[in-house]
């Protein structure tokens, strides 16, 4: 079996996928304030704003085209989340 026997029970359940969530949207939102504190100690603060600005702008790409690709990505896949919903194959 090539997935621990925990990552069916976390994928059958809503729950299980939101505590997935919670988790690691905490670490990443827990590293960002790292993220800018490196940036300014490696560079200094006569650069940071523009440093910052570089990074956000590098970051935005990614912010917008990540909504359209998640939509897309649940219409091709809702089905198989859900064990009450018919699948694609059912008329």
């Amino acid at each position: 079996e090539p997935y621990p026997s925990w990552y069916w029970s976390l994928r059958s359940s809503l729950s299980g996928l939101f505590c997935c969530f919670v988790v690691l949207f905490a670490i990443a939102e827990a590293s960002a304030p790292t993220n800018w504190a490196v940036l300014g100690e490696y560079f200094g603060r006569k650069s940071f704003g523009q440093l910052r600005g570089y990074v956000q702008l590098a970051n935005f790409p990614g912010s917008l085209a990540a909504p359209v690709l998640v939509g897309w990505w649940y219409d091709q896949h809702a089905a198989s989340f859900r064990h009450d919903a018919p699948s694609q194959t059912d008329g």
